[in-house]
This record gives structure tokens, C-alpha cells and sequence, in this order.
């Protein structure tokens, strides 16, 4: 008499059941995890997906904060699956489009590990440095200025 097999009771799962009425893989995800549909998020399935999973929300500014270490400059760095670049400008790129040639990212809320795509935008050199003497941050003649803003 031919032996009948009896398939995986998850949806879509077409593996052999062995315990429960879940195949070998279902059931481990059950006893490891108290799901038999529990999956692991893959922090680098996409980029949006890697850049919100390293930023804090800043309720007061609405500014979402950069978590990982800042540059020498305050800036976020971020390496998206080998490919290294200030983490506002990927967060531009990503969410509003290509960076257009000869321009650079610039923030409106002045807060250099700001990846909020609504607080970016794209201007020139003289943008930025009108941008800079209008808050303030131009410094005296000669002077190198350096460094995140203090708050």
C-alpha cells in the first residue's frame, strides 16, 4: 500500500510536514521564535529600509538624527552595500532623486546628521555660504570654521 505524504500546513509552504503539521523549517521558526511564519528583517533589503533603521526622530525639530557616529564634520557616513557617501545625501537620492550636477546637499534646518528628506535640498557653493553667513556660522577673517553646531 503506497505511503501518503502530508504537506506543510502554512500557506504556500509545499515541504513535507513532519511535527505539528509544519515542515522541519516551519516548526524550528515556531519553537525558536513562538511563530512558524517568523522571519529575520534584512537591514539591507533596501535603502530606505537601511536608512530608517539608523535614524532617531527628533520630536521637537522633526529632524531624524543620523544614530551612527558622525564624521569628523558632524555629518552621517553611511555604507549602503559597499558604496560609501554622506548619509543626507543618500537619504536625497533615495527619496527625492539624483543630485544634480555641480550642486551639492544642502539642509534647511541646519543640523548636519538631518537625513529628513523635507529638510534637504540641493544648492551651490554660494548657497551654502550665503546660507552660513545668514546663521551665523561665517566666523572672522581667516578663521577655519569646523565641526557640527553646538546647541
Amino acid at each position: 500500500m503506497p505511503e501518503t505524504v502530508s504537506f506543510c500546513s502554512i500557506e504556500d509552504c509545499i515541504k513535507p510536514a513532519r511535527t505539528m503539521g509544519w515542515c522541519p523549517m516551519h516548526y524550528r521558526r515556531y519553537h525558536v521564535h513562538g511563530d512558524p511564519n517568523f522571519v529575520l528583517i534584512d537591514l539591507h533589503s533596501s535603502v530606505e529600509v537601511y536608512l530608517m533603521m539608523r535614524v532617531v526622530v527628533g520630536f521637537e525639530s522633526g529632524c531624524w538624527e543620523w544614530s551612527l557616529a558622525p564624521n569628523s564634520e558632524g555629518y552621517g557616513e553611511s555604507s549602503y552595500r559597499g558604496n560609501r557617501k554622506k548619509a543626507h545625501v543618500l537619504s536625497y537620492e533615495t527619496f527625492i532623486g539624483s543630485v544634480p550636477d555641480g550642486l551639492f546637499v544642502l539642509h534647511h534646518c541646519d543640523n548636519r546628521p538631518c537625513v529628513m528628506p523635507d529638510h534637504l535640498y540641493a544648492g551651490t557653493k554660494k548657497d551654502n555660504a550665503q546660507d552660513r553667513v545668514r546663521r551665523g556660522r561665517q566666523g572672522k577673517p581667516g578663521q577655519r570654521i569646523s565641526g557640527a553646531r553646538k546647541r
